[in-house]
């Protein structure tokens, strides 16, 4: 498995970094996510909520602002023949400047217990 200079690495997990050119890929469906990732893109994906206005919105904010770059990830579940899967995002919001905090999406959770992927939802999250 190819790993991107700039993928953050656990034993379970890599986090990838959503990029204009991954963004771009999924509003037009051209298929080349999984390329992009280096990831499989399972039938189910997107993650509920990752509707075209977010992806719109994230376009715009790394255009307005690269220091964007880097914060907002996908979640990928590390498998042990070296192949990874796509299953969720996760991204910093700011707040008026302000970090305020990381919000995140996994694919059914439930299908991927037991494979070191917790969710839970903090306090002031929508």
């Amino acid at each position: 498995m190819k790993f991107q200079q700039n993928d953050i690495i656990t034993s379970r997990l890599a986090l990838v970094a959503i990029t204009p050119e991954s963004l771009w890929s999924e509003r037009l469906g051209d298929g080349l996510l999984g390329t992009i990732t280096n990831a499989h893109v399972p039938l189910e994906w997107p993650p509920e909520h990752w509707e075209l206005h977010v992806l719109e919105l994230l376009i715009k904010r790394f255009a307005d602002d690269p220091t964007e770059l880097g914060w907002h990830r996908y979640v990928a579940l590390r498998h042990t023949d070296k192949s990874r899967t796509l299953i969720g995002t996760l991204g910093g919001i700011s707040q008026g400047g302000k970090a305020g905090g990381v919000r995140g999406r996994v694919l059914g959770a439930q299908r991927y217990s037991g494979q070191g992927v917790r969710c839970r939802r903090d306090e002031g999250a929508d």
